[in-house]
């Protein structure tokens, strides 16, 4: 195991391995009687790199059900994030957008303003203490005005991405890209938004700004990438469906979509525009999409030239090999001493029976090894629910907010002590 900077896979280790395809010493699949299938691993060398993606969450900062109690919220991304990072995985967190405001035009009471503004100004200061590497803006994120986002970009110590949103110049508004480093592995990350991004917005508070087309952007962002070497692109986008289509058919070279423009209540989604991955947290601050990458340690010439598999099955094929495998134990353990022959001729049914766990259990072997061979990612989508605590640091940075702007908000004591869990840090 290397340090936090990145994890080299010998064997597959880390958190939430339940979660992942964790698997038993190399070899092919047995048809011995007795003998258990053994599943092949990932090549010694291998590197784990875990990616979290957000978006949608609309400011909310503590999202609860009818009753008060929380489904989600920064105080329990940051506990999990902390956990993550203590398994010995630095994992590369992105958010997809719609992240500062609850809607695309501000309130025009004065107190219920400042109340976003500061709310707005709050989360950067969130981020920056749970670890952002990188954000894309959503139409919502434009509410205040070009000037206000700008304030709030100087204040975030992680970097604004958007390719194709250009000065009246023509230069670039903000960062293109970024190259995250997580041990061997070099990620590229590039954003686009949607060409609709100020469609809510007053002309005068944007002045002078505009958004090109997302395929050309994507296709230079991409280009550059591959000229600096990375192992992985990953488009990260705030674009509506009939946008991303069109960059995942126009825009070759991208090994995943992570996808913001989730509606109100969206959950998360895996799921493949014409073959590329796209990954969505959903909305509303309840979850994060995880990513469990697997690369193997041969590297095609050129950079960014990796193709990932969807291994998310993986977990299935699993469980269908271990049940296989304990119903043929057992039938082996009933034949006893004697011949396993001679007690199936005995019974036709078992007979048949036994021939089908067989294949079944040979059949997962070999589709997992399928996996196992290739570039792949496992995709979880993590509930931030009472299972895990809430950062003290987190809720304390909340605090103040909660008291200027919405008293009301403050976590009823005996709830709070109710949902406590030893994981809060």
């Amino acid at each position: 195991m290397q340090s936090s900077a990145g994890h080299r896979i010998s064997p597959l280790q880390g958190f939430l391995c339940a979660l992942l395809i964790a698997v038993g010493i190399c070899g092919c699949p047995s048809t011995q009687p007795g003998q258990p299938t053994a599943l092949p691993q990932m090549a010694a060398g291998s590197e784990h790199l875990i990616i979290l993606s957000a978006g949608s969450v609309r400011a909310i900062l503590d999202p609860q059900d009818d009753q008060g109690r929380s489904l989600g919220g920064f105080g329990r991304r940051g506990t999990y994030l902390q956990l993550t990072r203590q398994s010995g995985i630095d994992p590369v967190v992105l958010d997809a957008g719609d992240l500062l405001f609850s809607a695309a035009a501000l309130p025009r009471d004065d107190k219920r303003r400042r109340a976003d503004l500061d709310r707005a100004a709050l989360i950067i200061e969130l981020l920056n203490l749970s670890g952002l590497d990188a954000y894309v803006p959503g139409e919502i994120d434009m509410a205040a005005g070009w000037e206000q986002f700008s304030a709030l970009r100087s204040s975030a110590s992680f970097p604004f991405l958007a390719a194709n949103l250009v000065q009246e110049a023509g230069s670039p508004a903000l960062d293109a890209f970024v190259v995250i480093n997580r041990g061997e592995i070099k990620l590229g990350v590039f954003g686009l938004v949607s060409p609709t991004l100020f469609a809510q917005t007053p002309a005068v508070l944007y002045e002078g700004l505009s958004v090109s087309d997302p395929v050309t952007a994507g296709r230079k962002a991409v280009h550059d990438l591959r000229n600096r070497g990375v192992d992985l692109i990953i488009a990260l986008t705030h674009l509506d469906p009939a946008q991303l289509e069109t960059v995942a058919r126009d825009v070759p070279g991208i090994n995943l979509a992570l996808s913001g423009h989730s509606a109100s209540g969206d959950p998360p989604l895996n799921t493949a525009l014409h073959g590329l991955p796209v990954i969505s947290a959903g909305s509303g601050n309840t979850h994060l999409a995880r990513l469990d990458v697997f690369l193997l340690p041969t590297k095609s010439e050129g950079g960014a030239s990796r193709e990932l598999l969807d291994g998310t099955q993986g977990k299935r094929l699993r469980q269908s090999f271990d049940e296989a495998n304990r119903e043929l134990l057992r039938i082996e353990r009933d034949a006893g001493q004697g011949s396993i022959d001679d007690f199936l001729a005995q019974r036709p049914e078992q007979h048949e029976r036994y021939g089908r766990l067989l294949a079944q259990r040979s059949t997962a072997a070999e589709q997992l090894g399928a996996i196992m061979g290739r570039d792949h990612f496992v995709f979880s989508a993590v509930a931030l629910d009472r299972t895990i605590g809430r950062d003290r640091q987190i809720e304390e940075t909340i605090m103040p907010w909660r008291i200027a702007h919405a008293p009301d908000t403050i976590p009823n004591q005996a709830l709070r002590q109710a949902e406590e869990t030893p994981q809060d840090l």
